[in-house]
C-alpha cells in the first residue's frame, strides 16, 4: 500500500534551531518512501528566515507555499508571495534563493 502524508497536518519531526534560521520540517520524500525524491515541507517562525542565501548545483529546487506569506528573496529582489504559490528556481546562481516568514 502506498505511505501518505497529509501537507496540512502532517507531524513536523525535526526542528533547526539556528540563530535566525529557526524551522520545524517533515522530510516527506523520506516519510513516503521514495528514494530519488527530495522534497520537505517546512514551517517557519515569524521573523526567521528558512535558510541563508544559496543555490542548488547538480539539481533544480521549487517551492509550494501553503500558508503564510513568506517574502522570497533571488538575484531579482524581494517579493511577497501568497498561499497557492509555486515558484522554480534553476541550478546555479540564476537560481539563488531565501526566504523569511
Amino acid at each position: 500500500m502506498s505511505k501518505v502524508f497529509n501537507l496540512l497536518d502532517g507531524e513536523l519531526d525535526r526542528e533547526e534551531e539556528k540563530p535566525g534560521f529557526r524551522n520545524r520540517r517533515a522530510q516527506v520524500g523520506a516519510l513516503l518512501g521514495a528514494e530519488l525524491l527530495g522534497a520537505t515541507i517546512y514551517e517557519t517562525p515569524p521573523g526567521e528566515k528558512l535558510w541563508p542565501y544559496h543555490w542548488e548545483l547538480g539539481c533544480e529546487e521549487f517551492l509550494v507555499v501553503v500558508a503564510g506569506t513568506p517574502t522570497l528573496r533571488t538575484p531579482e529582489g524581494e517579493r511577497v508571495l501568497a498561499p497557492g504559490d509555486l515558484v522554480a528556481f534553476p541550478e546555479g546562481g540564476a537560481g539563488a534563493h531565501q526566504l523569511r516568514n
